[in-house]
This record gives structure tokens, sequence and C-alpha cells, in this order.
């Protein structure tokens, strides 16, 4: 954060991310509560999955209007397509702490790559589980995200692993083009900016710029892999193609 004027200990904007850190401790027993209701209500297991995905979303959506309400940002979503995506790779950048939170806020059906130590945490452990969300150490990770793409679900996955340093950092891995062209389903991306940065890897929680950042969420429209690269190729070089051609993508929309 060496180019955004960080707010004062004692002021608003540290009061707001205090407030907004405490409505998140508050709300971690909520989808635990609601996870093992519908674990004894009698339904089958998909539809268990679908409503505690939902409950997710509706959490995550709940949130980002709380944050927003206590003036920690403004946010504003951008849609470039207005039916639901089934069967999608949502690749999305990750500027923030809080991309996934949004990104599951406005997308419907989301699998997420979750940390083992998530799977066996008290109160996230049973939602995680429910919500048929995979583990990051998962053997047969790979296989198993394909079958979720294969029965329509949206799987998110953040092609730089973690969090970035700057806007056009955009360190991309390959496993978002491996999992496209295996399985032969269409990207969707979501580009997500937050202005002036904040919520970086490395900061405290109170380590928040002086003026409210400005985040916006840009769903665009999907593409698939024929757009991005010949598919009579071999696959080493296609996989090398589509991070190339999604990194251009993200450079392209992510420039001022």
């Amino acid at each position: 954060m060496s180019e955004t004027v960080i707010a004062p200990l004692l002021s608003r904007r540290v009061a707001a991310a205090g407030m907004s850190y405490v409505a998140f401790g508050l709300f971690a027993p909520l989808p635990a509560a609601i996870s093992q209701i519908l674990r004894i209500i009698p339904i089958r297991a998909e539809r268990r999955q679908l409503y505690t995905r939902q409950m997710i979303q509706h959490l995550c959506w709940l949130f980002t209007q709380l944050m927003q309400l206590f003036g920690l940002y403004r946010h504003v979503v951008v849609r470039e397509i207005f039916d639901n995506p089934s069967g999608k790779l949502v690749v999305a950048n990750h500027p923030t702490l809080l991309d996934a939170v949004f990104v599951m806020a406005y997308i419907p059906n989301v699998c997420c790559v979750a940390k083992a130590s998530l799977a066996r945490n008290f109160f996230t452990g049973l939602t995680l589980r429910q919500a048929g969300f995979v583990l990051a150490d998962d053997s047969n990770l790979f296989e198993k995200l394909i079958d979720k793409l294969s029965h329509g679900e949206n799987v998110l996955l953040f092609p730089e692993g973690t969090r970035n340093t700057s806007d056009l950092e955009l360190n991309f891995r390959r496993g978002a083009a491996n999992l496209m062209v295996a399985s032969g389903c269409d990207v969707l991306p979501v580009i997500l900016q937050c202005r002036p940065r904040a919520l970086q890897k490395g900061e405290k929680w109170y380590q928040v710029p002086a003026e409210r950042a400005e985040i916006s969420v840009t769903i665009c429209r999907p593409f698939s892999a024929e757009e991005l690269v010949d598919q009579t190729q071999p696959r080493t070089l296609q996989y090398r193609q589509i991070t190339r051609a999604l990194v251009a993508f993200y450079r392209c929309r992510l420039t001022p």
C-alpha cells in the first residue's frame, strides 16, 4: 500500500473495518447452525448441497451490503451476461481479501477449492462438506473439479493462487487452462478492481485507506477454448496459450 494514504488508527475508516470483522465473527455460527438443520432434514444430497450453496450466496451478499453500510467501501456490480451461468469455470483475479465473497455473492451454485484447515474448523467444516466444496489437498482434486463442471456446477478458481501485489501482476498458473481443456467447459471471467487498493496480502486489518475504497465486480461474457486456441495442437501447448490469452484479457480490461 505504498501509494495509498493510510487512515489514522482512531478514524472512521478503521472503525468501519473493525465493525466488519466483528460482524463476520457474529455471522460465523449461523451457517453452521443452518447446516445442522439441513443435515437432519430428509432430502436428497444434491438438494441439500444446492440449499447450502444458496445459503452461502445469501450470506455473502448480506455481508457485502453490511460492509458497505458500515462505510468500509462502496461497490458496484457490472453484468455483461444476465442469465445464470451453469457448468462454467469461473476465473477471477485476486486483488483483495474479499474476492471470493464477492464472486459467491453474485454467481449462483459455485463450487470452491477450500483450504483443508477450513474443513477441520468446527464452524465451517460441516458447511463446506454439505456445499460440496473440494479441498485443495485432495489427491483427486482435478478429477473432482471436472466432475463438478460436467454436472452443471460452476467452479471458482483464482489462477494467481494468492492475492497479488498490483493490478497487472497477474502471475497466472496453468491450472485453469488445464481444467478448461480437459473438461471442455467455457470460462467465465470475473474482473475485480479496488481503488485505492485495500485489504491486501500482508496488511493488518486496521491498515485501510484514508478514503473509502471503490470495489467493482465485472461478470464478463463467457468464452470457450475454441475462441482462445487451436484445439488440434498438443495439450501442453494449449495450456500455455490459454494462460497467456487469459493474462492478456485481464491486462486489457484492468488497464485504466
